[in-house]
């Protein structure tokens, strides 16, 4: 059975490419009203095409309901909790298996500031990168609605860098790099995933499975316990 299109996570990933609905319709050619209407759940507004369109340029896979592998580039407008609810819950819904955080800082920046800037590696998708940049308004929070990153809004399993696991970031998880290395890792489109590592530092494998892990992989791919239990020969 073919599965219904998520349209909450459609807008959510939509925002997290630094989109609007509309911006994005104007970019492909696409009439924005029905785009609109489309992600209103009105049936008949949006064709086929069109539709492989915008998820191309999203990096949406129609077909597994996931992102495709490559390097993604999220922003998030702030560090507000809303919007970083948002971003997490988008990286959640599409990463299953929790992802290795590393938080990017440039050389010779001064002690205390926080980075804006993520490259998240999943667990189980092996071919694809996130990286993900906040924007603000100032190197420090301000308001006191504001936070950074968390791990536990991207899912069970995620750690940082050096395996850190908990909410606040420590500050030997934060690679610092040059920066004219952090703005190729944000805006360079034909990074690849083997240079981005390379440019990280970071193996190919760099996970310790865990069972949690591999329930969550199996859950997502709708795949039970039970199932390879008995494809195993264990039950």
């Amino acid at each position: 059975m073919k599965k219904e299109l998520d349209l909450q996570l459609f807008k959510n990933l939509i925002h997290a490419k630094g989109l609007t609905p509309h911006r994005l319709a104007l970019n492909i050619g696409i009439e924005p009203s029905n785009f609109s209407r489309f992600l209103t759940g009105k049936t008949g507004m949006l064709s086929h095409e069109n539709l492989l369109r915008v998820s191309d340029t999203i990096g949406f896979d129609l077909e597994t309901h996931s992102l495709k592998p490559g390097i993604h580039r999220f922003q998030s407008k702030s560090n507000t909790i809303e919007d970083m609810d948002r971003i997490e819950a988008t990286i959640r819904s599409l990463l299953s298996g929790g992802v290795t955080g590393i938080p990017l800082k440039p050389v010779g920046m001064f002690e205390g500031f926080t980075r804006f800037d993520y490259v998240l590696i999943p667990h189980l998708q092996r071919d694809i990168r996130v990286v993900l940049s906040i924007k603000t308004l100032s190197a420090k929070a301000i308001f006191s609605a504001e936070r950074g990153l968390r791990l536990g809004g991207l899912g069970a399993g995620s750690k940082w860098r050096g395996g850190a696991v908990s909410d606040q970031c420590p500050s030997d998880s934060v690679l610092v790099l040059p920066s004219p290395l952090i703005e190729r890792i944000v805006v360079d489109k034909s990074l690849t995933i083997e240079s981005l590592d390379e440019i990280l530092g970071v193996s190919s494998d760099l996970t310790e499975w865990t069972w949690e892990m591999v329930n969550s992989g199996l859950e997502a791919k709708g795949i039970t316990p039970r199932e390879t239990a008995k494809k195993l020969g264990l039950i």
